[in-house]
């Protein structure tokens, strides 16, 4: 019989298998199961837009317009 856990993002049911491993819970296992957990950690480092007014911008755009606009200064 194998032994399941709910997990405590999702709540649903799921194998201990479904768990990646952590030595310091009791059970060995980390409270999320592995799909809310790389679904969460996806979220959280995927570059998000800056906003501008009506301009949306990515954070490397930014900067290559912060470049572009000090090399285009006229001495």
């Amino acid at each position: 019989m194998t032994e399941e856990k709910p997990c405590a993002y999702c709540h649903q049911p799921k194998p201990l298998t479904e768990f990646h491993l952590a030595k310091r819970n009791a059970d060995g296992r980390h409270r999320w199961c592995k799909t809310c957990r790389n679904a969460y950690y996806r979220d959280r480092t995927t570059p998000k837009p800056i906003t501008f007014g009506n301009e949306s911008l990515s954070r490397d755009m930014k900067r290559l317009k912060k470049v572009q606009s000090v090399l285009t200064v006229k001495w």
